[in-house]
């Protein structure tokens, strides 16, 4: 009797703690998108106001390598989302042979940051990390935000 109540009260309780868990990894994500987008404003301020350009190469970590060759960037784990499944596995994109990232850079190396409006995006997830519904950006001018997303209908 007593195995049986606590079977279901774990049963009411794992739903919760796992939400618990997904926001609290949100919340880390969005400190990291911060922090990407802090270092690509220290950047512009060395470049004449101009952020790093978004493709040096095919895998979309110009932007992103060119912050850590200027020493703006420089702690790892703000490159991984702790909710992307890809953490476990593995299957991030390479920036260097230590490091590796699953957030985009949409920096295009001509983006002034005096000039622009807190609409334009430096960084965010990629579809996967959140459950590809909610996805999380940083903006040129240092914010961050969280959007939801809900799906395409099924095209007929």
């Amino acid at each position: 009797m007593v195995v049986s109540i606590i079977l279901i009260l774990a049963g009411l309780l794992l739903p919760v703690l796992s939400k618990m868990r997904e926001k609290g990894n949100r919340t880390n994500c969005l400190s990291n998108l911060s922090q990407i987008a802090k270092a690509a404003i220290m950047y512009s301020d060395d470049y004449e106001s101009y952020f790093p350009p978004e493709h040096v190469d095919i895998n979309n970590i110009g932007g992103f390598q060119a912050m850590i060759e200027q020493g703006v960037l420089l702690d790892g784990e703000l490159m991984v989302c702790p909710s992307s499944p890809q953490r476990v596995s593995g299957a991030l994109i390479k920036l260097t042979q230590e490091l590796q990232t699953n957030y985009a850079y949409f920096g295009d190396g001509k983006t002034n940051a005096m000039n622009n409006s807190s609409n334009e995006a430096i960084a965010g997830d990629l579809q996967i990390n959140h459950g590809g519904r909610w996805r999380q950006f940083s903006f040129v001018d240092g914010h961050t935000e969280g959007l939801f997303f809900d799906p395409l209908p099924p095209t007929p």
